[in-house]
């Protein structure tokens, strides 16, 4: 591959007929490409574009008359150049690939594409260009993994064509002698070997045309596209360089490599959020976090244009005294049971005598009920007695993030969010439930059915990114986050403290201080568990 000496161009594909006319609930159909709303999906876009323009100066967007329209005219995103190429691309909307592949087949130099789920921070390795393409990784699933979309697609297409492609057949008896099925992720691709890019365009548009008995769905698109691509590059000994390692495509910890927000840009410089973690509540919502701190008026204008946008996911209210007696209603029904209700309702009497009773040696049942009812009651007080803003401000989080040394980060100090959180012992398994449904949830009914766990539980309850009441045990290192209940620590204090207790972890002992910061703001910037100590 020669090595592009001028500006190099990056590309985009915007096809609106999928996020148009596929089922919202069809996993693969990438209605609303895939997001929960479309005001996310403008979001990323908009996050998409402006992080590309800072660091590629020649932008060019593929779209038709419709994407024109919304992610030029009313949102405002500052491409280069804008070419409307699908106003006349006649395929199923199910076939969301296709797009990008016409895309590909329209450049007559080297570019870049870049899917409009991928977010960077940094420009790309110029050594990427020491090949014929470079994409985000080789990615694979294997004989163990429940999904298969790739080995799926390929066994489906062989049983349904007479003349199946060469390089399929020889994908499924690679599968069956190595049980593993490989192809590229597509989400990021380079590409200087214009004549074969070419090549590899038609032959897909080829496959397409010959086959139309084939009934392929939104889930074969990763097949076509990602894997026609890797078996021509490997039947004609193409070089493809990766940005990163390869990845297995259907675990469950899939492409978490590529979705740490929560450590960008302070060590991470490029998000992909593929497939799923687009419908993930805490990763999708670092995508408007994000735009705001770092874009804020292109922010507030896709806010204006869908009004219905809230900034925070909970509404608060502040509550005054004569309000305590409705929100610990069922804590106090408890109480009154066991002849416990003090005169004088408010939050710390009522904390006063629960706790009392939990420490006493009677009705140990009951008084461990009382006490799991308590706390969760606590945090939807809590929930109410602060602005939803101050519950879920990031700025100082975020401020560390993309403007503090590594030394200034090991040195501040976190301290566990009470206001939002609480450490709790959980006695009895009461169900996750969404905070506008609570009395429905602790009625008397559901509360006499409730099981007594086998063992004691340590954990966190709080309102989670769903707006739900939701208890998190703390198993492994996350106990950690008890030192912070006691004190203001810093990650430099807290490395000391792991050390002493000998926590042998092989994450923490590889780049002991790096995952120390990793822990920190993953409970303060996805969780509302810490928050800085000013």
């Amino acid at each position: 591959m020669r090595q592009p000496l001028f500006i190099m161009k990056l590309t985009q594909t915007f096809w609106a007929e999928p996020s148009l006319r596929n089922p919202h609930n069809d996993e693969f159909g990438r209605f609303a490409g895939g997001w929960l709303s479309e005001e996310q999906h403008a979001m990323s876009w908009a996050l998409s574009c402006l992080k590309f323009n800072e660091f590629y100066h020649k932008t060019e967007l593929h779209t038709d008359r419709y994407g024109e329209d919304w992610l030029i005219n009313k949102l405002n995103l500052p491409y280069s150049n804008v070419v409307r190429s699908l106003d006349n691309f006649h395929y199923p909307p199910t076939l969301w690939a296709l797009p990008k592949i016409n895309t590909y087949s329209l450049q007559n130099e080297p570019f870049i594409h870049a899917d409009g789920d991928v977010y960077i921070w940094k420009r790309l390795s110029s050594k990427l260009w020491q090949g014929d393409f470079f994409v985000q990784n080789v990615e694979f699933e294997t004989t163990r993994d429940k999904m298969k979309i790739y080995e799926g697609a390929a066994t489906k297409i062989q049983q349904t064509l007479k003349n199946c492609p060469m390089i399929i057949t020889q994908a499924l008896n690679r599968f069956a002698k190595t049980g593993r099925f490989e192809a590229y992720n597509m989400g990021i691709f380079g590409a200087s070997d214009i004549s074969f890019l070419k090549y590899y365009c038609n032959y897909v548009f080829n496959f397409i045309s010959s086959n139309e008995n084939l009934e392929l769905e939104g889930k074969d698109m990763n097949f076509i596209e990602q894997f026609f691509f890797y078996g021509l590059c490997l039947q004609h000994r193409k070089i493809t360089r990766t940005v990163f390692d390869p990845e297995n495509a259907v675990s469950d910890k899939s492409y978490s490599s590529v979705t740490k927000f929560h450590v960008t840009p302070i060590f991470n410089k490029y998000i992909h959020l593929l497939a799923n973690s687009k419908r993930n509540v805490i990763l999708s919502g670092q995508v408007p976090m994000r735009l705001k701190y770092e874009f804020p008026k292109i922010y507030n204008h896709i806010v204006k244009h869908y009004k219905s946008h809230r900034s925070y996911p909970i509404d608060g209210q502040k509550i005054n005294h004569l309000q305590v007696e409705e929100c610990f209603k069922w804590t106090i029904k408890i109480l009154t049971k066991v002849n416990s209700v003090t005169p004088h309702l408010t939050y710390k009497t009522i904390k006063s005598r629960v706790e009392k009773l939990y420490r006493s040696n009677e009705n140990l049942i009951t008084n461990q009920f009382l006490y799991d009812i308590f706390k969760i009651e606590t945090v939807i007080y809590k929930s109410k007695d602060q602005p939803a803003e101050a519950r879920s401000t990031k700025k100082g989080i975020l401020d560390l993030l993309y403007r503090g040394s590594i030394k200034e980060i090991l040195n501040q100090k976190f301290i566990f969010d009470n206001d939002n959180a609480e450490f709790v012992f959980r006695h009895f398994e009461i169900p996750s439930f969404p905070l506008n449904e609570a009395d429905k949830y602790l009625d008397n009914d559901k509360l006499g059915n409730v099981e007594r766990l086998p063992k004691l539980q340590v954990g966190i309850l709080s309102i989670d990114p769903d707006n739900r009441i939701n208890f998190t045990e703390l198993t492994g290192i996350n106990v950690a986050l008890a030192y912070f209940e006691e004190s203001p620590l810093d990650p430099s204090t807290l490395v000391m403290k792991l050390k002493e207790l000998s926590v042998r972890e092989s994450s923490f002992e590889q780049g002991l201080q790096e995952r120390a910061i990793e822990f920190i703001f993953n409970f303060s910037l996805y969780f509302n568990y810490l928050k800085l100590y000013k």
